[in-house]
């Protein structure tokens, strides 16, 4: 749930985190804003993800912080492709 995720966050301070959006405990929009807000954590890539292919569920995410949003199912394939494109993204804001 997403109180453990946030426990997880905090000892473990990952590069990359996929954050489901609909997690039980706490919102996945919350989780998203807390760790980009906490310096602790070294400013990780939030890949969102939500089996809600809605419009108004991506722009919430995103305006939260995530770096890039994915409907479920997710194509694990393009995955290591993505996270390298939001890694380069980060080193060469436009």
């Amino acid at each position: 749930d997403g109180f453990d995720a946030g426990k997880a966050l905090a000892e473990a301070k990952p590069d990359i985190v996929l954050l489901d959006i609909d997690l039980p405990g706490i919102d996945g929009n919350k989780l998203c804003r807390n760790i980009k807000e906490d310096e602790s954590l070294g400013h990780p890539i939030i890949l969102a993800i939500s089996g809600l292919d809605d419009p108004s569920v991506q722009e919430r995410i995103m305006r939260e912080g995530a770096d890039a949003f994915l409907a479920k199912p997710l194509d694990l394939e393009r995955l290591p492709q993505l996270f390298d494109e939001l890694a380069e993204k980060r080193k060469h804001p436009v």
